[in-house]
């Protein structure tokens, strides 16, 4: 926080939510990051609270999840040098395929005919 007066971190599974906050009552500064304070506490509980073979989250009903072109914010493409995965409420994800590295008339070619993976 500003000034460095405490610290925090939160992290979450499917099944548990862990909030770790450092600091002093009286505001003085800890001179530490929430990466520096908070975390290696965070670290510590998790291992003894979170079981290693979690499964993953499930995706909710009416989400849908697209690989886009963080440049362009377009569907991406086997062309693209880099894409990400990113989640939409279904009916609002991106339609065309990115314009900028090309590949785009392939991928509906993939798509259509259930080839895309």
């Amino acid at each position: 926080t500003d000034g460095s007066r405490d610290a925090w971190f939160v992290g979450y599974s499917p099944d548990i939510a862990i909030g770790v906050w450092v600091g002093f009552d009286d505001e003085r500064s800890i001179k530490l990051s929430g990466s520096q304070a908070a975390l290696p506490i965070w670290s510590e509980l998790a291992i003894r609270l979170i079981p290693r073979d979690l499964p993953d989250f499930e995706m909710p009903t009416g989400i849908v999840q697209r690989r886009i072109d963080p440049r362009t914010g377009q569907l991406a493409t086997s062309r693209c040098p880099e894409n990400r995965p990113e989640f939409f409420i279904a009916g609002t994800e991106p339609t065309t395929y990115c314009e900028v590295h090309g590949g785009g008339m392939w991928e509906r070619v993939k798509e259509t005919f259930g080839l895309s993976s």
